[in-house]
């Protein structure tokens, strides 16, 4: 989380969405984000936005693209679905690898498939 937005304005307009399982969602800034990150440990099933936004999550209010990513939801594909997460993470960094694309920052299991992300940084000129 930390470095997720490690470029995102301590600003209350900004907003990080939050959502339950049962899809709520919750708009917070960015000193409240990790309190109610924290409150939402043990929790499956948990959303948080890639991006920060100003207000809502609405491409028409996003405020700052912090990452690039890819969510594969391998579970119901008959061929990949009883492949663990481990081995998965391998096939794709390998294929990442072989197709001499960048390294992604870091994988997390999703509990359907993976959320593969590159992380964008601001660069001084």
């Amino acid at each position: 989380m930390h470095l997720l937005h490690a470029n995102a304005p301590d600003n209350s307009k900004i907003a990080f969405v939050i959502a339950n399982p049962n899809w709520n969602e919750r708009a917070v800034s960015l000193s409240e984000l990790c309190e109610n990150v924290s409150s939402l440990k043990g929790t499956q099933n948990v959303f948080m936005s890639q991006q920060s936004f100003w207000g809502w999550r609405r491409i028409s209010q996003l405020n700052n693209l912090g990452a690039c990513y890819v969510d594969i939801d391998y579970h119901t594909n008959k061929k990949w679905s009883r492949i663990s997460p481990e081995v998965m993470t391998s096939i794709m960094v390998e294929y990442i690898d072989q197709e001499s694309l960048p390294r992604p920052s870091y994988i997390v299991s999703t509990g359907r498939g993976l959320l593969i992300v590159w992380l964008l940084c601001k660069t001084s000129r």
